[in-house]
């Protein structure tokens, strides 16, 4: 990975019925994620696109003042076809601005903080690396 800044995201899904802590290089990330918290809850704040009056521009600043970003344009839901950025599951969490590429080990972790005997799961669909210099001209895809 070159030197640099980047944006690190995951991508989830907003119905796992988890909490987790997670750690980027040991140090944690924020409190702990509820994965269970619908897309509509308002420390979220997701809008469909097609109920807004500019096809989801003001909502998508407001969703990331809050660290959370609706899913990319390209990324398609199954069966339906439809766009992940329809889907009120399918979010993306900021984590953060990191320095990274400057030939260290990093490491990236996820852990339960619910008791040890519970069978729900949690992950995480995808990361995104972002440069942050292109974060400015980013768009929805």
């Amino acid at each position: 990975m070159p030197e640099g800044s980047w944006e690190i995201r995951i991508g989830i899904k907003t119905r796992e019925k988890n909490i987790v802590q997670i750690y980027v290089d040991g140090i944690p990330n924020g409190i702990p994620l509820d994965m269970g918290k619908n897309a509509e809850h308002p420390d979220i704040g997701y809008i469909a696109d097609d109920l807004t009056e500019d096809d989801g521009v003001t909502n998508d600043k407001d969703l990331r003042n809050r660290g959370w970003m609706k899913a990319p344009e390209y990324f398609c839901m199954y069966p339906s076809g439809r766009s992940g950025r329809d889907d009120w599951n399918s979010l993306r969490r900021i984590l953060g601005i990191y320095t990274l590429g400057d030939g260290k080990t990093h490491t990236f972790r996820m852990k339960s903080v619910l008791s040890s005997n519970t069978s729900d799961y949690f992950g995480y669909d995808y990361i995104e690396f972002v440069p942050k210099g292109l974060l400015e001209t980013e768009d929805r895809y």
